[in-house]
């Protein structure tokens, strides 16, 4: 994976943390696990600091399908790693999941 897909990724998932204004230590939890599973750096959050959220779409958009569909479900345990989905947090899922998994 590039270093610009890990930080659009980096970058989305940390916008769906901040979406509701409560960051809950679970959500840093599962943020920590995707670190790992996708071998983001603190680089790679650099990096996210400079992308918007349309161009960290629009990148993740381009990944191979089976991937994305693998990330969209990661996005989906994130807004649900607080046992709570917010208004915020579930208009960003909808959106994402209209950008990144229907043709």
């Amino acid at each position: 994976m590039k270093q610009e897909e890990r930080a659009s990724i980096i970058r989305i998932v940390s916008d769906l943390i901040k979406a509701d204004g409560i960051i809950d230590t679970r959500e840093i939890d599962y943020l920590d696990d995707l670190r790992e599973r996708y071998g983001i750096t603190k680089e790679d959050e650099i990096v996210a600091e400079s992308l918007d959220l349309a161009k960290a779409t629009r990148i993740v958009s381009f990944i191979e399908e089976s991937t994305r569909h693998s990330i969209m479900n990661d996005f989906n345990r994130v807004a649900m790693s607080d046992d709570f989905c917010a208004k915020e947090e579930a208009l960003l899922l909808v959106a994402l999941r209209l950008v990144l998994t229907l043709n």
